[in-house]
């Protein structure tokens, strides 16, 4: 499911360019902080708690949130995740608040995809709402049972300023076509009721099947057509609530699935061959059985001759669509499709349901109602109690005293109670939808009050003093009387302890677990007060802190969690949390390294501005023209390529790099500038290609050291990095090179806080996990370039161990050609036959190197090895086809 918000709104009343540019840039601030899991600015926090009521979450101002898995930008300069915020936030003023855009993309309950998966989601959607080229952020976030990505989208070419058309106009209609294309080239369940469906020809309206968009989601339809299918659509699904004898929601008969969605399908068929295709990208099938047709839907996907399901009769869908009749109007004989055409899983369709998210929403609301009256007469009932314990016991001196000491008390903290409604409870539906009501805006940033039975016992007291030392320890605490206590963190009020409340107002995960662990040793069973969101986040961690929770409904959430965390299925809040805590000087450390490496970046790329860049073009010209004639024969071009060839290539740190300008990159790498004669010779386009490909190789190498460290593979002791394995010695000459780069040390430490994103195959060469995610990405310009400098690696391997052995021995060194050879051979052993063949075969050095060679097969038979080179011999010559 796709929900797309936008924010113009806030522009009624708004006069003046500056003040909608302010608007622009305060609500986009707000809106990525929060997505990001930062803390708001404090002059923006009515913006932010605007912007909370779009997905209604708890925002967490931890920068290791429990709710943020990741976080992504695109087309963004900048590499800090706050600095990606305000450069986005910097295109939304300039662009305006028309064309900044909230989407969320949620996928079904219990549905895991990899990171590739959401990737690629993410990817499919830029490129079909048109905003590819568009500065946006995304975060994955995991506070709900269902994952959830929310994506910030400036519609807008930040080098031009040219304005994007969202969804060509028409992003309602293209999110839907988004969500087709992604269940089908991810093979995703798709929803019952969805109203497109793709395949590789396109996308395909499911009730008409009128072709909408061709493969890639651009629209084919005018305006005209696309507003007669969804007036078509919207009366289809007026009349689709469920007949007498069926509730709602429930699935329809299958008879009526063959009128409604096989029927159209078939009908717009012109051969056997399309009208199987067609129904297989709505996971049906047409048999032929004995002499008549039917329709099948099928139980799971798989090959067209696999699979199997519920049948019913072909005439079903229309009289004209049995088998004999079909055929007549095709002019052919029924012919199955290929045994491996692909079916989609069959979704049975229902009929409408109830407003699922209107009913959930009031059971939510009085439930949180419930919680609120509980706790107001809590507390009134045990000031009662104490009310008459001073009758009754209450005499001597200082008894008045104290017995309006504890009215105070009791109004007080009652009267926060009250005055907190509003955050606590969710507004009903009839007050949320008032048109001319006001955004209630809560005071804090979370509202939460824990409370309970007190816990008694002879060692109650003991644990609570010590809990309460720990935490003054690292709080500011103030006391307001003897009943009241106000813990500051960072300087910004946490929580505040009471008499028999603990009112949470950070929503900073600390703040939640320490006045958490304050609730354990002062209550028995907690129970809270606040919105249902806040609750179930709340009783996450106290699952974890192992405090018990009432009443029975998040009891049932705390098993839930615990279940889900003993599973691997979701992340532990209080691991995350220590380890956090355990290594935040460090991550302080490198974060402020990486910092002043940014600056220094910086300030030596800042004369390579655009004009320079084109004057530098001009002169590189001006040599090439030089080179090319026939008194001077030293092309710039080749000259800087053979540079770079025998460059120490781990001395570059390309991946670090943050500069680009015109489509120049890596110009604030400080070896790079160093490396040729003339720091012009880098901007070139064969250079900068060779420079992407290198990075890609640097990116992998960095991600599998990290890997590897956290494995065990190879260690790192008093700086210096050691490995077991022979074939692993290259990691130590790229540490050797590398270890000075805080990104890398960044890296390192991001990858002790989320090792589930770290476990990689370490067996496989980063070089080659380049390579392979290039051509997986169809970027098949920077795949050649890979597996060219692949190739460049080996030579200068050969280079380096035939000048040491030469040294050693004269009389019995080996070549360094005959030592490149061999470092190839032993590459392709890591690879498949089909794979290493690919690599063989690509254009460049490889191709080059290996043309009119062929090699077996390791399941071919000697005839068949014969059969290939006598080919080889005949295509390359009688001298080739000899490599076994």
């Amino acid at each position: 499911m796709i929900k797309v918000w936008q924010y113009a709104e806030r522009l009624k009343g708004a006069a003046g360019g500056s003040t909608r540019q302010n608007l622009a840039f305060g609500t986009s601030l707000a809106t990525g902080r929060y997505i990001f899991g930062f803390e708001t600015y404090q002059d923006f926090t009515a913006m932010r708690d605007q912007v909370i009521r779009v997905g209604d979450y708890v925002a967490d101002t931890d920068r290791a949130s429990d709710r943020v898995a990741g976080r992504y930008a695109y087309n963004i300069a900048a590499g800090e995740p706050e600095e990606q915020i305000d450069e986005l936030a910097v295109s939304a003023a300039a662009a305006g608040l028309k064309r900044f855009w909230h989407v969320v993309v949620s996928h079904r309950p219990g549905e895991r995809l990899t990171d590739e998966q959401l990737e690629e989601t993410r990817r499919i959607i830029a490129e079909v709402l048109g905003v590819d080229q568009c500065p946006m952020i995304w975060a994955t976030h995991e506070d709900k049972a269902h994952l959830h990505e929310h994506g910030l989208i400036v519609s807008y070419l930040a080098d031009t300023n040219e304005p994007v058309a969202f969804g060509e106009s028409w992003w309602k209609e293209k999110t839907q076509i988004a969500i087709a294309i992604c269940e089908h080239r991810l093979g995703l369940e798709p929803e019952p009721n969805r109203r497109y469906v793709a395949d590789d020809s396109g996308v395909y309206h499911l009730l008409s099947a009128s072709k909408v968009a061709d493969a890639d989601g651009k629209l084919v339809l005018g305006r005209k057509e696309l507003r007669t299918m969804q007036r078509e659509h919207d009366a289809f699904v007026g009349q689709n609530n469920a007949p007498d004898g069926s509730e709602p929601g429930d699935p329809w008969p299958l008879q009526r699935v063959a009128e409604k969605l096989a029927g159209p399908l078939i009908s717009k068929s012109k051969s056997w061959k399309e009208v199987h295709e067609r129904l297989a990208s709505v996971g049906m099938r047409y048999l032929k059985v004995g002499a008549t047709g039917v329709l099948e839907g099928a139980d799971g996907a798989g090959p067209w001759a696999q699979t199997e399901g519920i049948r019913t009769a072909a005439g079903s869908a229309y009289a004209h669509a049995a088998l004999g009749k079909l055929s007549r109007r095709l002019r052919e004989d029924y012919s199955p499709p290929p045994p491996d055409l692909h079916v989609r899983a069959f979704v049975m369709p229902v009929f409408n349901r109830h407003a699922d998210s209107a009913a959930d929403q009031k059971v939510e609301r009085r439930i949180e109602l419930s919680e609120f009256k509980t706790l107001t007469g809590h507390l009134e009932a045990d000031y009662k109690k104490a009310f008459k314990e001073f009758q009754n016991n209450g005499k001597g001196q200082g008894v008045n005293a104290a017995r309006q000491k504890r009215k105070q008390a009791h109004v007080s903290e009652l009267s926060a109670v009250k005055f907190a409604k509003s955050d606590l409870v969710s507004p009903s539906s009839t007050r949320a939808s008032g048109k001319n009501a006001a955004p209630e805006l809560p005071p804090t940033e979370i509202a939460a009050f824990i409370w309970g039975a007190t816990a008694s016992g002879d060692n109650a007291s003991a644990e609570y003093r010590l809990q309460q030392q720990a935490i003054a320890a690292e709080y500011q605490v103030r006391r307001k009387d003897e009943q009241t206590r106000y813990y500051y963190l960072a300087g910004q009020l946490a929580f505040i302890e009471r008499q028999r409340t603990i009112q949470i107002v950070a929503a900073c995960r600390k703040a939640r677990i320490d006045a958490l662990k304050l609730a354990r040793a002062l209550f028995q069973q907690i129970r809270i007060a606040a919105r249902q969101k806040v609750r179930e986040g709340l009783a996450r961690i106290a699952a974890e802190l192992k405090l018990s929770v009432g009443p029975g409904i998040l009891a049932r959430f705390v098993a839930d969690h615990l279940a889900a965390v003993e599973r691997g299925d979701r992340h532990s809040i209080m691991k995350r949390a220590d380890m956090w805590a355990r290594t935040n000087k460090h991550r302080s450390h490198w974060r402020n390294e990486t910092s002043r490496d940014r600056i220094h970046r910086r300030d030596r790329s800042a004369r390579f501005t655009a004009s320079e860049l084109a004057h530098l073009r001009e002169r590189n010209l001006e040599d090439h023209y030089v080179g090319q004639s026939p008194s001077n024969t030293h092309d710039i071009k080749v000259k800087a390529s053979r540079t770079l060839d025998h460059a120490i290539r781990n001395s570059l740190m390309l991946a670090s790099s943050r500069y680009h300008v015109d489509g120049v990159r890596f110009m604030d790498d400080a070896a790079l500038l160093r490396l040729f004669p003339k720091e012009r010779y880098a901007i070139q386009p064969n250079i900068q290609a060779r420079l992407r490909a290198i990075e890609a190789i640097q990116i992998e190498e960095r991600r599998w050291i990290a890997a590897a460290v956290l494995s065990g593979r190879v260690s790192i002791a008093q700086g210096d990095l050691k490995v077991a394995h022979a074939r692993d010695k290259w990691a130590e000459d790229f540490w050797a090179k590398q270890k000075d780069d805080p990104t890398f040390h960044r890296l390192l430490m991001v990858s002790r806080m989320r090792p589930d994103r770290f476990q990689f195959d370490l067996d496989q060469r980063p070089d080659i996990a380049a390579w392979k995610s290039a051509l997986n990405e169809q970027d098949h310009r920077l795949a050649d370039g890979i597996a060219d400098e692949i190739f460049v690696a080996s030579e200068q391997h050969g280079r380096t161990v035939a000048n040491r052995k030469l040294a050693q021995d004269k009389n019995s060194a080996r070549s360094a050609k005959d030592i490149a050879e061999e470092y190839r051979q032993q590459l392709f052993e890591t690879l498949n036959y089909h794979s290493a063949e690919v690599l063989r075969k690509t254009p460049g050095r490889f191709g080059e190197a290996y043309r009119g060679i062929a090699f077996k097969h390791p399941n071919a038979t000697k005839g068949q090895w014969e059969d290939v080179k006598r080919s080889y011999r005949r295509i390359y010559g009688k001298g080739n086809g000899r490599r076994a």
